[in-house]
């Protein structure tokens, strides 16, 4: 299952945009307001009440508040509310192509009619549905896509202990357990390696234990975890990094959120697909809102291409505000999102930061001018030249002196206040001076 397609109307910042993704990795960047979140809840509404059919799983539907309302700040104009509207191009491996959307009307719906239609050939996403659980119940080796989105509140999820222990491992739907809220916290992970861990010493290897201990080995492998094992002296889950051996609860926040985001990537693979030989295989989405989170610049650089080798069949709708996340990536991957995101939304040109350095990248694409200064030297930078050109000014115009001044001294006293903080740095300073008397000269001998 892969997204190709995604048309928001009249849904939270836009009013009418199409979007492709092109790539198995699209990460969206944009400044806070214009609309990352937005899109991927947009995609997680409409697949959710395909998963939902068949999985038993609550959907998410559109609510009021999702809906785009269009200023008007030179008139005051009453008019009916817009309808909010979802679409997105799904496909799939055997080549289904299913069409699905989502209105404001299924705020009030009890049931998904007419409104989610195929392309090739079934009236109903229903069909689709009823051939699933038909091969699901014939215990026929049916490959089933994942779909997960984790939140910006991955790390501190706690789950309903309750719900968890109700769970039918013994159902392939399973997989898709609280698919749109997955739980990430050390104490579900803890509790889930502990009892696999025990059963694989008690009666014969877990091929699920396998699989996500490969997928956490492989995908931390440049942050160096060796092995991850349950110790069952210490009742503790112990990492293996070179020659240091660390438990897990002692881990950064970075390390513990990407550890367990990545275990239950691969834990619901295998409940999905058992049969697979290789489960970190399976097909499907996996939204991400934050990247970044609580991770090491150093490791933001590598993030990308590690998921994509553990799980080189998920397609990932991700964001970001990490430039070392976006240099990272290749042409294609980069969403950009601007101000007025209805006109300005498309994939970033590679030559923007394909091989280019951290600086370019914070400029072309995080629009921050001159980022090699900190906030402090760039005004000192702004206001020295403010300073230059009014005494340049002063000196051109003698009889403005009287207005001039008190500018000119207002700005001497907040350079000066600034240059304190950059004392060390004495050429600085020497130019400033030197400056400073070039341009007195010149008004003297004027």
């Amino acid at each position: 299952m892969r997204l190709d397609k995604l048309w928001l109307k009249n849904f939270r910042n836009f009013s009418n945009t199409e979007l492709k993704f092109m790539n198995n990795f699209t990460v969206i960047v944009g400044e806070n307001g214009t609309g990352k979140t937005a899109i991927m809840d947009g995609i997680s509404i409409v697949i959710s009440e395909l998963i939902a059919i068949f999985a038993k799983e609550e959907s998410r539907k559109i609510d009021h508040a999702d809906i785009f309302l269009k200023r008007n700040i030179h008139q005051l104009t009453i008019e009916p509310r817009p309808m909010a509207v979802i679409e997105c191009l799904v496909k799939f491996e055997n080549e289904w192509s299913i069409y699905l959307d989502d209105d404001i009307d299924k705020f009030w719906a009890s049931e998904l009619v007419d409104r989610i239609s195929s392309v090739y050939g079934y009236s109903s996403v229903y069909k689709l549905a009823d051939e699933v659980e038909f091969y699901i119940d014939l215990d026929i080796e049916f490959p089933l896509p994942i779909f997960v989105y984790y939140h910006t509140n991955r790390l501190w999820t706690t789950s309903d202990s309750e719900y968890t222990e109700k769970l039918n491992l013994d159902s392939r739907y399973a997989g898709y357990s609280n698919f749109l809220k997955p739980t990430t916290n050390e104490s579900e992970f803890k509790k889930w390696f502990i009892k696999m861990s025990m059963i694989n010493l008690n009666e014969k290897p877990s091929n699920a234990l396998t699989s996500v201990k490969t997928a956490i080995k492989k995908c931390l492998e440049r942050a160096g975890i060796i092995d991850i094992y349950y110790e069952h002296l210490t009742n503790e889950i112990i990492l293996i990094f070179g020659e240091e051996v660390i438990p897990f609860y002692l881990l950064s926040d970075g390390y513990r959120s990407m550890i367990s985001m990545v275990a239950d990537i691969a834990y619901r693979m295998t409940i999905l697909n058992p049969f697979l030989d290789d489960h970190l295989k399976t097909h499907g989405i996996v939204l991400i809102d934050e990247l970044d989170l609580h991770l090491h610049p150093k490791w933001q650089r590598n993030i990308v291409e590690d998921l994509k080798s553990t799980f080189p069949n998920v397609q990932f709708i991700t964001t970001t505000h990490s430039p070392f996340i976006v240099q990272s990536l290749q042409p294609g991957e980069l969403l950009l999102l601007g101000e007025h995101t209805d006109e300005s939304l498309g994939l970033a040109s590679p030559q923007l930061f394909v091989n280019k350095s951290l600086e370019d990248v914070s400029t072309n694409i995080m629009g921050i001018k001159h980022p090699q200064r900190n906030q402090k030297l760039q005004d000192l930078f702004n206001l020295t030249k403010e300073y230059y050109s009014m005494i340049k000014e002063k000196i051109e115009n003698p009889e403005q002196t009287p207005i001039l001044d008190p500018s000119i001294n207002e700005l001497k006293s907040r350079i000066d206040e600034l240059t304190v903080i950059f004392s060390d740095n004495i050429a600085f300073h020497a130019i400033l001076e030197l400056e400073k008397e070039e341009l007195e000269r010149k008004g003297k001998n004027k």
